[in-house]
């Protein structure tokens, strides 16, 4: 048997974390701009609202009687659905849909500086084009 198979067969393979490496800002929030956590945000809650309702038709004498309870009805399902999604960091689909439009790898200081950076100068090239800016 070879040396590097008795190293190999005698120890586990372990990799050491870094103690020194800054993990704090990957993957957080604090580095997702503002327009992606609310398109995620009214997403969840259409999702919400749409299973409110399609939950609600399973229940028998649930529909309305009149188009205004019915009018109220989708009303409160779409306040229940808002508030489903603010608090308590909402069902989980917010999570989903950031990781797919905003991936963690974008997540980091220099992604959300240069976000801003290119925020301001598409408002100031919009000022321009408009004549508000000479």
């Amino acid at each position: 048997m070879s040396k590097v198979h008795k190293i190999l067969n005698s120890q586990p393979l372990t990799v050491k974390k870094n103690k020194n490496q800054p993990t704090k800002g990957v993957g957080n929030k604090e580095y997702i701009p503002e327009p992606y956590k609310k398109f995620a945000r009214n997403m969840e809650a259409q999702f919400a609202e749409f299973m409110i309702e399609q939950m609600n038709k399973t229940v028998p004498g649930h529909a309305g009687k009149s188009s205004a309870m019915n009018i109220y009805k989708q009303l409160q399902n779409s306040q229940r659905a808002k508030v489903m999604s603010e608090t308590g960091g909402g069902l989980g689909v917010q999570k989903v849909i950031l990781d797919q439009v905003y991936p963690k790898r974008f997540r980091n200081k220099i992604m959300y500086e240069n976000y801003l950076k290119q925020t301001k100068r598409h408002a100031a090239n919009k000022a321009y084009q408009k004549g508000g800016v000479q």
